[in-house]
């Protein structure tokens, strides 16, 4: 583990400097102060053990350093502020468990490698009206079958794209107006993600329950989670 920089945590018992403690017992992080509220620094929070599952950062934070969160394996939801400008390379690669992410208007930069291996991440929104640069596999090895898409940018399914940092390497579905079309992302009653168009079942992701694994019948595998065996260094 590193810690490079100041991160604090809020517990049940209020906040607590992050000193190197795994801090199993807690599972929602909420960065407080980090270089005067504009920025998690580099490594702030890189290869976390504990069973940290919602990470919120506050409005004010401007750039998210390299590494920052990752490898942070119970990770399943990042909460990001408006005033985001910026995502560092390799910033959240490795958040095995992270199933969908919501990048806001300002947001303009999304590093190398940035969720490489986020083998769970099937949904990406874009609220902005630019698409934020993309940098090189920043979304490789990633099962992102869904996209909410805000920007100016058309973006269609492309299979086995390396356009838009792998974005489009899986995708299947664009949303551009969600008053108007619906969700095709479905987990069924194994946690197993799906998505379901019409007749066609696909399965992007089998779930692990008490070490039982239940494969959704008339499925199409479309990406192999295999990341208990892989080396992310």
């Amino acid at each position: 583990m590193y810690y490079a920089e100041h991160l604090f945590i809020l517990d049940t018992n209020g906040t607590t400097e992050f000193d190197g403690e795994y801090y199993k017992e807690v599972t929602t992080l909420t960065v407080r102060t980090v270089d005067d509220g504009k920025r998690v620094g580099n490594y702030a929070c890189c290869g976390f053990r504990g069973g940290i599952k919602t990470i919120i950062l506050p409005e004010g934070i401007t750039s998210i350093g390299e590494y920052a969160f990752y490898q942070n394996a119970a990770l399943d939801e990042i909460i990001l502020p408006n005033s985001l400008v910026s995502i560092g390379q390799y910033a959240f690669n490795a958040c095995t468990n992270l199933k969908n992410i919501i990048f806001k208007s300002n947001l303009t930069s999304i590093g190398n490698y940035s969720f490489r291996y986020c083998t769970n991440l099937s949904k990406v929104t874009f609220l902005s009206t630019t698409l934020p640069s993309l940098g090189t596999a920043a979304f490789r090895n990633c099962p992102v079958v869904e996209i909410e898409n805000h920007t100016t940018t058309v973006i269609t399914p492309s299979s086995g794209s390396s356009d838009y940092g792998y974005l489009r390497y899986y995708l299947k579905n664009v949303i551009t107006d969600p008053n108007s079309q619906i969700s095709k992302l479905n987990t069924d009653e194994y946690g197993n993600i799906l998505y379901i168009d019409g007749s066609t079942k696909y399965a992007i992701s089998i779930a692990t329950v008490n070490g039982v694994v239940t494969v959704p019948a008339n499925a199409q595998l479309i990406f192999s989670n295999n990341s208990s065996s892989t080396n992310y260094f």
